[in-house]
């Protein structure tokens, strides 16, 4: 089978969207179908991919108009790779997709569309107006026309069905490489120095520093009720990623700022590759407070570490962690974050066993190759 994958890919990111393009593109290349990526927003140095998945080198990666796109794209595919039996776009709301799309359609090319949380009730009341003019003018037809939706869980097919009703949507979650349960061992933890003392509790957050998506502002709160409370000094923070604009750069050192010991967090910044690794490995409990999402590769990341994980509903795994016994679920209310890490620390010798718990179930149920052929049943099936 001939797949093309076409999202926003750039291997040196914390944006999930990617990371889970190229796992799953790698996973059904391993599985012996011919897969391609096509970059939609920037260019990629095929160094950076898998050897085995081909790369489509972007025309155009600043593309406005989602109505109308050259013919020269097919052409190259063509040219380059074949006639694809499947396209996959992956993220919402970007006019490549759309224009791709609606040449597809005049061909008579199947395409399905995975949102990663995009199309869910939250994430459509980010820049509401916009996103309604986007959906009248080009995103509803996109949809539409789609053979199929892949939902990473049963909540954002739920959710997607009360706005796109007469979509066929299938369950696909996120996964992680193999190589993650063996890496674990295998990797030293990074040396905080001065920051971590003997019976500290380390908390880690990797992910793209957006207050509102992110929830940071509530896990930022949370943090402030601990210490306003006399919890806080044996609870260290440390926050990985790039800040998402100007304004939460702002609004997190504001908050920072309003805590009583703002020497208790720690903000990294983007990290990748092997550091990447290590500062997972030096946390005792990972934490996601996200308001909505789609099915964040972080925690699936840090729970193939043996990391317990602390999430909201709005991180969409909280099933996961549940069924697995591998962590702490909250809700999106400061006292509701507060006390689930107030409870990893009293509970801080069960830690091992809870992520050795999420180690287990992701092995078992998560990874890219068990999800790549679940993928490939998927598509079959819609083919015929």
């Amino acid at each position: 089978m001939k797949i093309l994958h076409i999202g926003p890919i750039d291997p040196n990111t914390a944006f999930g969207v990617s990371a889970s393009i190229l796992g799953l593109s790698k996973a059904q290349s391993s599985l012996g179908h011919s897969v391609a990526l096509l970059p939609s927003v920037s260019p990629v140095s095929k160094e950076a991919l898998s050897k085995d998945v081909f790369l489509i080198p972007n025309l155009n990666p600043r593309h406005y108009n989602p109505w109308k796109l050259s013919n020269d794209w097919i052409n190259t595919i063509k040219a380059d790779f074949g006639i694809p039996d499947i396209i996959n776009f992956h993220d919402t709301f970007i006019p490549f997709h759309s224009a791709f799309g609606r040449i597809c359609e005049r061909m008579g090319l199947p395409y399905i569309i995975t949102p990663q949380g995009g199309l869910t009730h939250l994430a459509l009341s980010v820049k509401p107006i916009k996103k309604k003019l986007g959906n009248i003018l080009f995103m509803s037809h996109f949809v539409k026309s789609a053979k199929a939706l892949f939902a990473t869980s049963n909540n954002e097919a739920n959710d997607m069905m009360k706005s796109y009703q007469n979509s066929k949507i299938f369950i696909l979650p996120n996964g992680i490489d193999e190589e993650l349960l063996s890496l674990e061992s295998k990797v030293n933890p990074r040396n905080l120095g001065e920051f971590s003392n003997e019976g500290d509790l380390i908390i880690g957050f990797l992910g793209r520093l957006d207050v509102y998506h992110k929830g940071i502002d509530l896990l930022l709160l949370a943090i402030k009720s601990l210490q306003d409370r006399g919890y806080g000094e044996k609870i260290k923070l440390v926050m990985i990623g790039p800040f998402h604009t100007n304004t939460d750069k702002s609004t997190i050192k504001s908050l920072l700022n309003s805590l009583k010991y703002s020497d208790k967090v720690m903000i990294v910044g983007p990290v990748y590759g092997e550091d990447k690794w290590e500062w997972f490995k030096t946390f005792d409990v990972f934490i996601h407070t996200s308001r909505f999402e789609g099915l964040p590769v972080a925690v699936l990341e840090a729970m193939a570490f043996g990391k317990p994980c602390i999430v909201t509903p709005g991180s969409n795994i909280q099933d996961i962690i549940l069924t697995s016994h591998g962590g702490f679920l909250c809700d999106e209310s400061i006292d509701s974050i507060a006390n689930a890490i107030s409870k990893s620390k009293e509970r801080k010798d069960e830690l091992s066993e809870l992520g050795n718990n999420a180690k287990t179930y992701v092995a078992n149920y998560l990874t890219w190759k068990i999800l790549a052929q679940r993928s490939i049943n998927i598509i079959e099936n819609i083919l015929n």
